[in-house]
């Protein structure tokens, strides 16, 4: 009854647009979907469908940021410890305000990949966007000029590079790793085949685009996940633009766990 009179609301509320599509999806795109939309659908996914949320399992936050994402995890998932996998020694200020803040996250100044060494981590304008792999400057001529500037390399650093079945193997079962690392999303799963034996849910960010030089493509992570008993449950777009759909977030689930 509470969500039919919420969804009357807002039909209501969204009534006076119906009569121009362009302008309701619009105002329906800018004004009710958000960056952290795939992280609810996920989680509400995961507690409905997941069969039970293990209490000695642990979640993966790969391309951690600022702390917010392991917040977030943390909050909705009461017991469980969320490892924050974030390169960028920018970040580690506010990371470990985050861990100190919460004695279930543990925060790693580490990249993933898919074999264990060195790396240079390009880091852009907007920290967000930093990556193991080089931004393409011929791909971002063709963008808007405020989304170049989002996307310029600021500097470069060296990193450790670890991979996910050196840092986990020992670790108990995995609930779900989410990977946000702009294009090096594969080479990480591939650097994991261990750890994904006992992972039961993946939410990567997908590529459609080449913004970045060696960019692997959604259909890549895809074909890759399909191949090891997953498969894809929920999709939630995060960026359309007059090209179509250039990134978007997807939910895989382990059928064999």
């Amino acid at each position: 009854m509470f969500r039919g009179l919420i969804k009357k609301a807002i039909g209501l509320y969204l009534l006076p647009l119906r009569g121009n599509d362009k302008l309701f999806y619009y105002v329906k795109g800018t004004f009710f979907t958000d960056g952290t939309e795939h992280l609810y659908w996920a989680t509400r996914y995961i507690k409905r469908r997941g069969g039970g949320v293990p209490k000695d399992s642990i979640i993966i936050d790969v391309g951690g940021f600022n702390g917010g994402t392991a917040l977030y995890f943390a909050s909705q998932f009461e017991g469980l410890k969320v490892y924050c996998i974030e390169p960028n020694s920018k970040m580690l200020p506010s990371l470990k305000e985050v861990e100190a803040a919460n004695e279930r996250i543990r925060v790693r100044n580490i990249a993933l990949g898919a074999a264990r060494g060195e790396a240079t981590l390009h880091v852009t304008s907007n920290d967000l966007s930093s990556s193991l792999n080089e931004l393409s400057a011929e791909e971002l001529r063709r963008t808007p000029e405020s989304f170049q500037e989002m996307l310029r390399e600021e500097r470069s650093i060296q990193v450790r590079v670890s991979t996910l079945d050196d840092e986990f193997a020992d670790a108990p079962p995995v609930l779900l790793i989410k990977l946000d690392t702009q294009g090096t999303e594969l080479d990480i799963l591939k650097g994991g085949t261990e750890v994904l034996r006992k992972t039961k849910f993946v939410l990567a960010e997908m590529n459609n685009h080449r913004f970045y030089k060696n960019t692997c493509q959604y259909y890549e992570v895809d074909e890759y996940l399909r191949g090891r008993g997953f498969r894809l449950v929920d999709v939630v777009v995060s960026y359309r633009g007059d090209d179509g759909v250039t990134e978007y977030d997807a939910l895989y689930e382990n059928l064999s766990l």
